[in-house]
């Protein structure tokens, strides 16, 4: 329960904790020009109850060539002595379909996602980076990050920028075709 701690959200419950983040994720979005992503909130009951707020498959206007749409999610807990949400996992990918070079030309595939920054205190190491991983690996090999202080999640506006400006913008200056 130790590591619960930097993933609370102000003692708010987690149904107000997932809507405060589709209102972050949205203007973290607006902010670097990506209008009206859907971004669904929802419960989901059973064993261990939880929300969550998440981004199906949202696609992005660039300059490189291939269909290019952010997915993501963020799911709540409430914690059973504090009532306090608690971020138990999150996930922001950015993905690729109809690219020029055959990324996604396996057996089952539609798309490949290129990036993937993941969150989860249920792991040992919280953070994990996923990066592009041909086939059989998919996209299940996480690359763990080492951190010696207590993880805190991911901060969705530095990793949809880090995503959205820095990775693509030196994906074109690295050589990524450009749109036709």
């Amino acid at each position: 329960m130790a590591r619960r701690a930097t993933a609370r959200r102000g003692g708010v419950p987690a149904a107000s904790a997932a809507e405060g983040m589709r209102l972050l994720v949205r203007e973290a979005l607006h902010g670097l020009g990506h209008y009206g992503p859907k971004i669904d909130v929802d419960q989901k009951s059973g064993q261990e109850p939880y929300w969550y707020a998440r981004i199906e498959r949202f696609h992005i206007k660039c300059d490189l060539a291939g269909s290019w749409f952010v997915t993501s999610y963020w799911r709540f807990i409430n914690d059973p002595v504090s009532n306090e949400s608690v971020l138990q996992e999150s996930s922001i990918g950015l993905n690729v379909s109809d690219d020029p070079y055959g990324i996604c030309l396996t057996a089952g595939a539609d798309s490949a996602c290129i990036a993937r920054y993941d969150f989860d205190l249920r792991d040992k190491n919280p953070l994990h980076l996923n990066v592009l991983q041909p086939r059989p690996l998919g996209d299940r090999l996480h690359w763990r990050l080492p951190v010696d202080t207590e993880p805190t999640s991911w901060s969705p506006e530095k990793v949809f920028r880090h995503l959205l400006v820095d990775s693509l913008g030196e994906m074109l200056e690295r050589g990524w075709q450009k749109v036709a």
